[in-house]
């Protein structure tokens, strides 16, 4: 079933849309869940049906159907699901969920439908940068589709239902994914993560997992239910999002100021091993683009670009790499492959290095 992933696009690899440089991409939720039906939890599993039915029958009346891969649990396999959280279309508690469930993934990878996961339905969107506007207006004309010919759970009071307290109300949420090198190289990551859980948000690593900070990579979720509207909680949580990027910015400064040398140095070297080197375990690979992704945003670099390192972070996964290039093969160690992956990737780059090379010679 793999195969039928391979396809999938990563609108967010191009760089665009505003504040590219620190946020990678953002994506925003609804959760729904049907009225009459009992929560996920709950749900027998004739009552699991349903929902899964629902989605396939609108999705083929909406034609997006037609655009994208709609899968249950039951036709994919580990690998399938392991591929998914690679790509970040999924997270990995939905791989770990014992109820029949779905997905839906546009061929663009920009819409997703989940089925099951927590709540009924999980209407998803992501773009490119901080352009969380644009995310919520994708997702919200799916949600509106829906919206015509499924009834949700809603209370007057209370606002749309859930199984979790959190996502009862406005039952949305918002999440970036970010590059922080500044605010880790200056030890700060623990007045940021204070700042995002005090504003009621979450903060994990790049693979979700609380305190990892591989490459300086990181997600940053908030969740609103009651007591404030869509467009209050999106301005809430875009600010939260604009003033960590002004602390990126000042530490970057500081930087530059204060250890200018040792920065291009740390750049260079990273740039060189990706050049040369034969092996490269997952992690490492990840700190060494990190560090030129901060070099490109430091103007180091003409000609490695943004998209490039973005593309690099999901094709040196393991998955990824075992199924590159739409083949799979068999025993690959991977370490040696996602060296010689990255070796192309690098060859006749740099030429910037060289100048700024011969001011210290």
């Amino acid at each position: 079933m793999i195969q039928d992933l391979l396809f999938i696009e990563y609108p967010w690899v191009e760089g665009e849309g505003e504040d590219s440089e620190f946020v990678l991409f953002n994506r925003v939720n609804f959760f729904r869940n049907i009225k009459g039906l009992p929560f996920v939890q709950k749900a027998s599993e004739r009552e699991l049906n349903i929902p899964i039915n629902m989605v396939r029958d609108m999705l083929n009346m909406s034609g997006l159907a037609k655009e994208g891969i709609f899968l249950t649990s039951d036709e994919m396999d580990e690998k399938d699901m392991d591929y998914l959280v690679e790509s970040h279309i999924i997270e990995s508690t939905f791989k770990k969920d014992k109820y029949k469930r779905g997905i839906y993934i546009s061929r663009r990878g920009d819409i997703t439908i989940m089925v099951n996961h927590h709540e009924h339905l999980t209407i998803g969107a992501i773009s490119s940068g901080l352009d969380i506007k644009k995310s919520y207006e994708l997702s919200r004309e799916v949600l509106n589709y829906f919206n015509k010919n499924i009834e949700f759970s809603f209370s007057e009071t209370f606002g749309f239902l859930s199984s979790f307290p959190l996502n009862t109300g406005v039952a949305m949420g918002i999440e970036v994914f970010m590059h922080l090198p500044a605010i880790g190289l200056t030890k700060h990551l623990e007045r940021i993560l204070n700042f995002v859980e005090q504003s009621g948000c979450f903060l994990t690593g790049w693979n979700y997992r609380k305190g990892a900070t591989e490459g300086f990579l990181f997600k940053i979720k908030g969740i609103r239910g009651l007591g404030t509207t869509e467009e209050e909680f999106m301005e809430m949580f875009k600010n939260l999002i604009k003033e960590i990027i002004e602390l990126e910015k000042e530490m970057q400064n500081f930087l530059t100021e204060q250890t200018e040398l040792v920065i291009k140095d740390k750049v260079y070297k990273s740039l060189a091993l990706l050049k040369n080197g034969l092996l490269f375990t997952e992690n490492e690979a990840i700190n060494l683009l990190s560090t030129l992704r901060f070099g490109k945003r430091l103007g180091l670099f003409d000609n490695i670009s943004f998209p490039m390192l973005n593309s690099l972070l999901i094709q040196i996964q393991p998955l990824h790499i075992e199924y590159g290039e739409g083949k799979m093969t068999e025993d690959r160690d991977i370490d040696l492959e996602r060296g010689s992956l990255l070796r192309r990737a690098f060859r006749g780059t740099g030429e910037t290095y060289g100048k700024e090379k011969d001011r210290y010679s």
